[in-house]
């Protein structure tokens, strides 16, 4: 199948599972402090859209998610770090959208418009924490997941122990299809745990020292 008619099919429903059968979705993954890994994804070629993230922070105000800055950094983020959401300011700033720390998972949605200079982040029952003028620069690295690809030094940033991520998917709003869906999961001829993209169908594992941990397994018949 090629992209394009794996995306026609997400977007379908056209397909009876969302993993392959050498893959067991869970609901989350997380990281015991030294896992991580970085994704071939990037936002450089977005203009307008949208992220839907469900994580649970483990109560640390001194944490890393995901998100990337360029490389070499000039300043450049689009990150999710300590109790903010880091993006690119206008002309050239990094304003800050201050996100919820706790324990348990919180849901996020983030509608960022790279022509209007807008960027809105939302909580699970649709309040606006915070509105500032940004700009995608677009030539971010590749996204960290539980890290942050900051200055080309993930293994410095990764999240603390014991955070999740249940959801990070990259919603593009001009093309109206998805471009990024890591789903948690394991391998399961060797119990490898990582994500799998079901956009372009690939699956990465853990590029840390030490091993992410996983929630209980999910079935899902239909996209």
């Amino acid at each position: 199948m090629t992209l394009a008619e794996r995306r026609r099919a997400l977007i379908a429903g056209a397909s009876k599972s969302r993993l392959p059968k050498e893959y067991q979705e869970v609901e989350w993954i997380g990281t015991d402090g030294s896992a991580y890994l970085v994704s071939d994804f990037n936002i450089n070629n977005l203009d307008r859209f949208t992220i839907y993230y469900e994580y649970d922070p483990n109560g640390t105000t001194s944490n890393y998610v995901f998100g990337a800055s360029d490389f070499p950094n000039t300043g450049h983020r689009f990150l999710h770090r300590y109790t903010d959401l880091v993006v690119n300011d206008v002309p050239g700033g990094i304003p800050r959208l201050s996100i919820p720390v706790g324990t348990g998972f919180y849901a996020i949605k983030v509608v960022a418009d790279n022509v209007a200079n807008t960027i809105t982040c939302y909580n699970d029952v649709g309040s606006i924490y915070s509105s500032v003028s940004w700009r995608n620069f677009k030539n971010f690295a590749g996204f960290g997941f539980l890290c942050n690809n900051y200055s080309g030094a993930p293994q410095n940033a990764v999240a603390q122990a014991n955070t999740k991520i249940k959801r990070l998917d990259f919603y593009d709003d001009d093309r109206a299809e998805w471009v990024w869906i890591p789903v948690p999961c394991y391998r399961k001829a060797d119990g490898a745990i990582g994500i799998y993209d079901i956009v372009t169908g690939t699956f990465d594992t853990n590029q840390g020292s030490g091993s992410f941990i996983k929630g209980p397994d999910v079935n899902i018949l239909e996209v």
